[in-house]
């Protein structure tokens, strides 16, 4: 359980405890759930958008050709390039694939 503090209808933190928090003036709501995937607005906790990072995640992680390269060896790898990729549509696919799958090594470091 965590808790929110509001202060004159903005966000001002999300807490684990409210003890050693000087409350004036602050509206305090408990939630539950993954406090980072909310954020308040309009009096209410909504979900917030997803980060750029989060989007890339989870467009390579529905793509079964990420999941298939993931843990293939590179044998693997070259066999399936082999076979998949015999036009520019294909070539096109695995490029897009590619740069995902960079952008979201770049953004986790």
């Amino acid at each position: 359980m965590m808790y929110a503090l509001i202060r004159d209808g903005q966000l001002e933190a999300f807490v684990a405890s409210t003890e050693g928090y000087d409350l004036a003036g602050l509206t305090v709501i408990e939630v539950e759930g993954d406090v980072r995937r909310l954020r308040y607005r309009d009096g209410r906790f909504v979900e917030r958008d997803p980060t750029p990072a989060e989007e890339t995640r989870a467009a390579l992680d529905a793509d079964a050709r990420w999941q298939a390269m993931r843990d293939a060896s590179p044998d693997q790898v070259q066999a399936w390039l082999d076979a998949n990729v015999t036009d520019l549509a294909s070539a096109r696919r695995v490029l897009r694939l590619l740069i995902l799958a960079v952008q979201r090594l770049a953004k986790t470091r």
